[in-house]
């Protein structure tokens, strides 16, 4: 069973700021009312939106080529799925049919291979096919059926073989329906849903100083922040409800580094040269993959340490004094 996701509205009360802080893309009707769509000249300057990878994406999708993938890089909760969707929107009004397939729901992302990937990328062709009744060969269809039901790695036990049976059976009408019941069969979702409390402006502009800038660390923060201050009997979120939310951040990004990340750390958050150039790619790679780093385009582009991370090595004494 699928749940339906309310929409988001404009926080007015505490029941509704789980929902509006919750830190997943903006889709549908909410990214109508709720998409910033000065993004790019926020990030990349006035004057400079037409240098914005989504564009030079855009117009990569809808030039006539062999072949057309495409990573889009960027670091956790900086909006690279509402850009998508944003994306998706835009070659809709072009005509274009799109699918999109979310990994996170549908894939275990510590055992994912290039062949779940696939897999995936064929259930979205054909629920592309399905719903604009597009004809596919039989034989291809009934050979792709019998693949999903035979393959050894795809089924790995008599529980989730039988579940794949009940799923073709529950489709059965034709090889198409079939794939796409075997497909849904396999598929778990799981949500989970908050109440939080309400946070006043001091609050709020504490955590914002505090996350760096990501959105997913503040939404984070926010959400876990008031769900101690509910827990607690309190009515607003308190410095120390903050406090407890931010310590659980940053336990998370401490787990990423080691003593031999220290130094190099220490040089860019002290030293503003160090900030404006990359020394040693890997090592930015893995920090910003992390989040241990954050990379800004205000402008320039220059990057600084996680704020939390910060905090942790002035108590290490790897820094001196706060900035």
């Amino acid at each position: 069973m699928k749940i339906k996701t309310p929409e988001m509205e404009r926080a007015t009360n505490l029941d509704k700021m789980a929902r509006a802080f919750a830190p997943e893309p903006l889709k549908g009707k909410d990214f109508i009312k709720f998409y910033c769509h000065n993004t790019m000249e926020a990030r990349l300057g006035k004057g400079e939106e037409c240098n914005s990878p989504l564009n030079k994406l855009l117009e990569s999708c809808t030039t006539p080529s062999s072949s057309n993938a495409h990573l889009l890089l960027g670091h956790k909760g900086c909006g690279k799925s509402t850009e998508l969707n944003n994306l998706k929107q835009e070659l809709e009004k072009k005509g274009y049919t799109v699918c999109v397939t979310d990994c996170r729901w549908d894939l275990d992302l510590l055992k994912v291979t290039c062949w779940d990937i696939m897999l995936l990328i064929t259930e979205g062709l054909c629920k592309i096919a399905s719903e604009n009744k597009i004809k596919i060969p039989t034989k291809q269809l009934e050979e792709a059926l019998s693949y999903l039901k035979e393959d050894k790695e795809l089924v790995k036990s008599s529980e989730k073989e039988a579940t794949l049976e009940a799923g073709v059976g529950a489709k059965a009408g034709s090889a198409l329906g079939g794939i796409l019941g075997a497909f849904a069969s396999l598929r778990a979702e799981s949500k989970l849903s908050n109440k939080t409390r309400e946070i006043t402006s001091e609050r709020l502009e504490y955590l914002i100083l505090k996350t760096g800038g990501s959105l997913r660390h503040l939404f984070e923060c926010i959400i876990n922040a008031a769900n101690r201050a509910k827990f607690n009997d309190a009515e607003i979120i308190r410095l120390e409800d903050a406090k407890s939310a931010l310590d659980g951040i940053k336990r998370e990004l401490t787990r990423q580094i080691t003593t031999d990340d220290y130094e190099r750390l220490a040089k860019i958050y002290t030293h503003e040269k160090y900030r404006e150039r990359i020394e040693d790619k890997e090592f930015h790679l893995r920090m910003t993959q992390t989040s241990v780093l954050f990379e800004y385009q205000n402008g320039s582009r220059w990057h600084d340490v996680h704020p939390l991370i910060a905090e942790f090595l002035i108590k290490q004494k790897e820094i001196e004094n706060e900035r």
